[in-house]
């Protein structure tokens, strides 16, 4: 009896593509326009790891279950339809069988912390643009351990700029583990010159050149935009900090996530922010025990009952949260927003990249031209 073997899918890739496919480095980013071909290079770069490791585990995230459903698992399993990777899709656990006992498993990045617990031999982040920078963090501990590789592919979108800030000036200094190949809309042959060129026409420069064009670009209107300048990492707070006066600020949620930041206060007017506590969906009492003891905490002043429920709780008899105050902060945003800039404009802020969510927002905080308010 003679097995027919499985037939061989060609596909075809344009340059940019290829250098994606050929890429040694344990982080590539597939930079490119709209309608350019990032998410089709997605499932050959995967297939590749699969090839030498073909019964472990794996990871493809989208921002959304949406653009996961619509999107990267699609383009997946069509890609590997009729070929040796072909295997079993199971949309009740958002898991990909393959035939030699590996699997993928399909994630959204809503919920980061949900990308816990799987251990992964490779991760694709398709659309990574539109991820926070607490989902790279997660990723990171999910290929960790397995020494793993991660592909981005992805548009700029310049709300989340991590990729800008913490993979672009690692790769233009030489180091190998990372790797940016950014292309035009027009690089692949299918695209519509016309539609490319009235694009050009008719949008913001900045813009199209994010859009159309790859290019990691910023639009005007950054709330912070020289933030970067502050962040340094944990093992650079000065000898002696913990004994310093200590400060907060804390934002109330539930379906939103409860944010509370500690700091410290320097003798030469220096704030450090150290530590973050942002988590959705938890009750006041727990959010309470990750208070610090002798912190005074500023709090959202329009949350008055959310205010006292946390002060009656951490006056509870048994916490050790001695010292510990909380307040209603002074609401004028316009205020706060020059402040934090004229002690990053003077050097007398520092944040730890300890604090991934704080960053991100930071990063992305951008006027509202048509408002005049920050979005």
């Amino acid at each position: 009896m003679t097995v027919a073997e499985p037939p061989v899918k060609t596909i075809e890739l344009h340059a940019a593509q290829t250098r994606v496919l050929d890429s040694t480095s344990r982080f590539t980013a597939a930079m490119a326009g709209t309608g350019g071909g990032k998410t089709y290079v997605g499932p050959p770069w995967l297939a590749t790891r699969i090839a030498k490791y073909p019964n472990d585990k794996w990871l493809v995230v989208a921002p959304t279950f949406d653009l996961l459903r619509l999107q990267a698992r699609p383009t997946l399993v069509e890609m590997f339809r009729d070929t040796d990777f072909e295997g079993e899709l199971r949309t009740s656990t958002n898991e990909y069988n393959l035939p030699d006992g590996g699997v993928i498993h399909f994630r959204s990045a809503d919920r980061p912390e949900r990308l816990e617990s799987i251990h992964a031999r490779a991760a694709w982040l398709d659309e990574a643009g539109q991820m926070s920078l607490q989902t790279w963090v997660a990723i990171q501990a999910r290929i960790g351990l397995k020494m793993g590789d991660c592909l981005l592919t992805t548009t700029y979108y310049p709300k989340h700029r991590w990729i800008k800030r913490d993979w672009k000036p690692r790769w233009e200094a030489g180091d190998p583990d990372y790797l940016i190949v950014s292309w035009e809309s027009i690089e692949n042959p299918m695209y519509p010159v016309a539609e490319y060129e009235r694009a050009k026409r008719t949008l913001d420069p900045a813009i199209f050149d994010a859009r159309y064009r790859g290019l990691m670009t910023d639009l005007e209107g950054l709330v912070y935009p020289d933030f970067d300048r502050c962040l340094i990492d944990r093992a650079e707070m000065p000898e002696g900090w913990q004994d310093w006066e200590k400060y907060g600020g804390i934002d109330f949620g539930y379906h939103n996530p409860f944010v509370a930041l500690n700091a410290v206060l320097s003798p030469d007017d220096v704030v450090y922010l150290y530590e973050e506590h942002y988590q959705a969906e938890m009750l006041l009492k727990d959010h309470a025990k990750r208070l610090r003891p002798g912190t005074r905490y500023f709090a959202d002043p329009s949350a008055k009952q959310d205010i006292e429920e946390l002060k009656a709780l951490i006056n509870e008899p048994g916490k050790d949260l001695r010292g510990c105050r909380i307040e209603g902060a002074i609401n004028d945003i316009a205020v706060g927003i020059e402040k934090v800039n004229g002690r990053i404009r003077t050097g007398r802020l520092k944040v730890c990249r300890c604090c991934p969510n704080l960053i991100d927002e930071a990063d992305g905080y951008v006027y509202d031209d048509r408002s005049e308010e920050h979005t």
